[in-house]
């Protein structure tokens, strides 16, 4: 409060204080300005984020519902404001589609990945003995974050890992990023090498490896490394008992066996990833192990029928009666007395004809000379 005097006359004015109080109040609207300029930057970030986690075609989203959900972050807005970023949004390229009349709003359409892709890559981690049960829970939590928080839900109930026989190697993630880089990098390799024991832990190898990388191959739900060997060559190395994985300062040894053809071709051509020589080699099997072949070998695999054939004769003796007797079988069976019966075969039961009819008769005999010529 500031007072002046002047003759006979006292007046008094409160300048100071409210050039104070102005400028108080100027500096609360700038904070509040500047605060709401903040959020509303973040406005159709928030609107996006919002639309990918809680919509889909069965669940929009209506605009009322992206209001609430800004008033509650300290962003006010209407209705109009949020078609206006909705349009821009759609302008950006994001796929969000309007659902017209009772219920309607807004779902985000095309996802980077659809909820059948992402089910199935659940179910391949799932699957996989390869990685650790661990591991495999992380990756599942982060696909199921590629769809909507429903659909993330209605995938979480169908994952079981538990139980399944997995990998235990924890380390097994970092290990094949490794490799990868050494590959990239054309660099070899050192390691430690380990056999389970009867006791069911690691019993490492003596000496420490060294191989050229060429490539990570999965068979039998396992993953393998092929790779150069300076004492035994190409050899497949079971990655999941590799550790102690590091990069050594040397270029990988030339392997034309490996860069001459692909990976998949000489992976083929191995069992098991076991080493050998590879020969040709002509196999005969029953047809019903056809679907077996065709999945170990390939659809290049080569089929011809071998033409033998196996043929076996059966009798069942007998007279010819002159008058109908039995109402059961068919054709000639009320006529026909097999020798030793004293009942027709229309008169017998299906399993006791079937026991001595002529066709039971070949089937034994065609049954003896299989396991007599195939030693089966």
């Amino acid at each position: 409060m500031v007072s002046y005097f002047f003759p006979k006359i006292k007046l008094t004015f409160p300048l100071f204080e409210n050039y104070a109080i102005i400028c108080v109040r100027k500096a609360e609207r700038r904070v509040r300005t500047l605060a709401r300029s903040d959020n509303q930057k973040l406005k159709i970030l928030y609107i996006l984020d919002y639309l990918q986690k809680n919509s889909h075609q069965e669940h929009p989203v209506r605009a009322t519902e992206l209001v609430e959900m800004l008033e509650k972050r300290g962003i006010p807005c209407d209705r109009k404001t949020i078609y206006s970023d909705i349009a821009a949004l759609q302008d950006f390229g994001i796929d969000i589609l309007t659902c017209r009349g009772k219920g309607g709003g807004y779902y985000i359409g095309e996802r980077d990945f659809q909820l059948p892709e992402i089910k199935l890559l659940i179910a391949a981690v799932q699957s996989s003995r390869f990685l650790t049960e661990g591991k495999s829970l992380e990756l599942i939590e982060k696909l199921s974050r590629l769809c909507s928080q429903q659909e993330a839900e209605q995938v979480r109930r169908n994952v079981v890992v538990a139980g399944r026989i997995k990998n235990m190697n924890q380390s097994i993630y970092y290990d094949v990023d490794t490799i990868q880089e050494a590959i990239f990098q054309n660099r070899q390799i050192s390691f430690r090498y380990f056999d389970w024991g009867i006791d069911g832990r690691p019993k490492y190898r003596d000496k420490d490896y060294t191989a050229s990388p060429y490539g990570l191959y999965q068979d039998n739900e396992n993953c393998y490394l092929l790779a150069l060997s300076p004492r035994h060559g190409v050899t497949a190395y079971r990655v999941d008992r590799m550790t102690h994985i590091a990069l050594l300062p040397a270029a990988r040894q030339p392997c034309p066996e490996l860069t001459g053809q692909s990976l998949n071709d000489y992976a083929q051509k191995r069992f098991q990833m076991f080493n050998g020589d590879t020969v040709s080699v002509k196999m005969r099997f029953h047809r019903s192990l056809t679907n077996v072949v065709m999945d170990r070998f390939g659809n290049s695999t080569m089929l011809f029928p071998d033409g033998r054939k196996l043929v076996a004769r059966g009798e069942c003796r007998g007279k010819i009666l002159t008058e109908l007797h039995g109402t059961e079988g068919f054709g000639y069976d009320p006529l026909f007395l097999p020798e030793g019966e004293n009942r027709s075969f229309a008169e017998m039961a299906p399993e006791e004809k079937n026991r001595i009819s002529h066709r039971a008769r070949a089937l034994e005999k065609l049954e003896d000379m299989i396991r007599e010529k195939y030693s089966c």
